[in-house]
């Protein structure tokens, strides 16, 4: 990984028309590329989405850093199986005709 990362104005410049191409000739999608965060020299992984709104002629774009994105999955992901493993041993304390060996099981794989 690259060190003593300085963002200069024309690696900016570069970049900036690299966006602008993307969504100008139509491609408006998706960019892979490593950004120093606010405050560091270190690059990390980034996602950027830009594209052209004609209506003004103006390119919009936005990005969101991969580390971001990967801390709001995993606690999307245990919240989803605190829910999931909540409503389990819910149905179960309601129902008793489901079996203590369903319940271990799906516990198991959550």
């Amino acid at each position: 990984m690259l060190t003593n990362f300085k963002i200069s104005t024309r690696l900016i410049s570069a970049f900036v028309v690299m966006l602008l191409f993307i969504a100008i000739i139509g491609i408006a999608g998706y960019t892979d590329y490593w950004f120093p965060k606010a405050g560091s020299d270190t690059p990390l992984p980034k996602r950027g989405y830009s594209l052209e709104f004609k209506p003004w002629g103006w390119v919009v774009g936005t990005g969101n850093y991969v580390d971001d994105i990967d801390t709001i999955v995993a606690e999307q992901q245990k919240t989803a199986r605190d829910e999931f493993i909540h409503n389990i041993v819910f149905l179960h304390s309601r129902h008793s005709y489901l079996s203590w060996s369903f319940l271990e099981l799906v516990l198991r794989f959550y």
